[in-house]
């Protein structure tokens, strides 16, 4: 049986762009949000469609609109439309086409490092934007959420046979966190606020790594928001990113690279709240499996950031 929703999404593919010819290639994603891949007929690129809750789509329009004036590639925006399901809407862009992000791959995060640092000059200098903040205050909250989940975790599973030492290390990194806040959010705050993207990873991000006009293009902006461009950082050459940025005091360059370590350890966070039920219900054992790597990465972002802190005191 065909979901009511493909039509509908073809449907506002067409209404939106005028190509009479749409039609479904694929579902992309389905759940919170549901995304899908639509065809335009021949010599015409794909579109995607993706139906969300109304603030959701709001934010990513509002952002969209804003990257036409920055100078970075950015995906092509056709328009909303309201939804049949109440309280949703749809969302058709550009398909962005390209290679995933691969953190491990050098070349990618140069790339990366260099297109977040033009997006960054050029937010400095329009902004202040009007969008969701994604600053100190924000992450402190997504800290403590991601505690407290870990916290019902220990407890529900506690006596069981699953293996909690990654649990109750990544529980440690963000106890760790909370009990450094000032110093945290010193940093977080030092730096001029810019627009976040906040999922900036394999998923939302592709490289189009051609000779002569290589370029980065990310999408599903609606985490998208104002403040500190930490998490983002994380995952790009920050070597790279200071490279556009030109000749800084030492003092910035220092706050940089640590909000680079600080965005690590905020963007393995950030995914735990969303495990809550996972952890909790029936089958938590997928929802553990990815914590490992957390804390791995975590672990060693925290320890470099207080390494970095240490010389810096002595």
């Amino acid at each position: 049986m065909i979901d009511p929703a493909w039509d509908e999404a073809v449907g506002v593919v067409r209404d939106l762009t005028g190509d009479t010819a749409a039609s479904m290639l694929a579902p992309l994603k389905q759940g919170k949000s549901d995304v899908f891949l639509v065809g335009r007929g021949a010599d015409r690129p794909p579109v995607v469609a993706k139906r969300a809750r109304e603030a959701t789509v709001d934010n990513e329009r509002r952002i969209l609109e804003l990257l036409r004036l920055a100078p970075v590639r950015s995906l092509r925006l056709y328009g909303v439309a309201c939804a049949s399901r109440p309280g949703t809407k749809w969302l058709v862009t550009e398909y962005a086409a390209g290679d995933p992000f691969d953190r491990q791959s050098a070349r990618h995060r140069q790339l990366a490092g260099e297109w977040l640092a033009h997006l960054h000059l050029w937010s400095e200098g329009v902004g202040p934007l009007s969008l969701p903040d994604r600053g100190p205050s924000y992450h402190r909250a997504v800290v403590q959420e991601a505690l407290a989940t870990l916290d019902a975790a220990e407890r529900a599973l506690s006596g069981g046979a699953v293996d909690l030492e990654p649990l109750r290390g990544l529980r440690a990194v963000a106890q760790n966190l909370l009990e450094r806040w000032d110093e945290i959010e010193q940093t977080l705050s030092a730096a001029p606020p810019v627009l976040v993207h906040s999922g900036f990873a394999d998923k939302n991000v592709v490289i189009w790594d051609q000779a002569e006009e290589p370029a980065v293009l990310a999408f599903d902006w609606e985490q998208g928001g104002w403040g500190s461009g930490a998490a983002d950082l994380s995952m790009v050459d920050v070597d790279a990113y200071l490279g556009v940025r030109g000749r800084l005091a030492d003092a910035a360059t220092t706050t940089i690279r640590r909000l680079a370590l600080i965005g690590r350890v905020l963007w393995c966070l950030a995914p735990v709240p969303g495990e809550r039920p996972n952890l909790l219900g029936p089958w938590p054992e997928r929802a553990l499996r990815k914590l490992p790597a957390y804390l791995s990465w975590s672990g060693e972002a925290l320890d470099e950031l207080s390494a970095q802190v240490g010389r810096a005191t002595r």
